[in-house]
């Protein structure tokens, strides 16, 4: 008898059989993810002269590069939060369930899902595909809550250029943000000047003697 067929006689025929199938199923990948981790951090596949883990499973098991990376990637996940490596092998979470905390695997959320993770891999275990996508994504919208809340300030955006013109004229062209330009806005009102009916200056021209003032103030009184 071929092994074909003797894995034919072997196939599930019952309903609670093929359950049982696509858990083992699932165990075992999930160890043999582990495995591939495995030899990667050992260097194994540079002995075969293969320049990544991924390009030697491309190579030397037939698989398309989208699929080695897929097993790649979840050796490393696996192998960084060990309690999903022991969810995942003994089943307390599907495969899918864990490629869908996977995802929450990024450098922004890190920190977070490190400190959340136990508590994700218990609260996950007895939900559906459906329910496990939904709190993933009410996790992912919390933790995008509190990124924002402890992230350090934006530094606002101002810019000023400036040349000098054919006459020795400086001019230029400036942006500043509400706050900046407030505080300019305050700082020409208070040295700009009119010498009443008299004075002839238009009010662009006041401005511009105020700012000199402003300068020349700021120069006097600073080395």
């Amino acid at each position: 008898m071929s092994n074909g067929a003797r894995l034919l006689e072997q196939m599930p025929l019952t309903a609670p059989e093929l359950i049982a199938a696509l858990a083992h199923h699932e165990q075992q990948a999930a160890v043999l993810a582990l495995a591939v981790r495995r030899l990667e951090n050992a260097g194994t596949f540079g002995e075969y002269g293969a320049v990544n883990s991924a390009a030697w499973l491309t190579d030397h098991c037939r698989m398309s590069t989208q699929t080695a990376r897929s097993w790649v990637h979840r050796g490393r996940f696996l192998d960084r939060y060990s309690v999903m490596a022991d969810a995942a092998v003994a089943h307390a979470l599907s495969a899918d369930q864990v490629a869908m905390i996977q995802r929450l695997h990024r450098p922004k959320y890190e920190q977070l899902l490190g400190d959340d993770i136990g508590v994700l891999a218990e609260v996950l275990a007895p939900l559906t595909v459906n329910d496990t996508a939904t709190a993933c994504n009410l996790w992912k919208q919390k933790a995008d809550a509190v990124i924002k809340e402890t992230a350090p300030p934006v530094d606002k955006e101002r810019s000023l250029s400036m040349s000098r013109a054919g006459d020795g004229a400086l001019v230029g062209r400036f942006e500043l943000d509400d706050a900046a330009g407030t505080e300019l806005e305050k700082a020409i009102s208070t040295a700009l000047t009119f010498e009443g009916d008299d004075d002839t200056r238009t009010l662009a021209q006041r401005q511009g003697d105020a700012l000199f003032d402003i300068a020349a103030f700021f120069n006097t009184n600073h080395d």
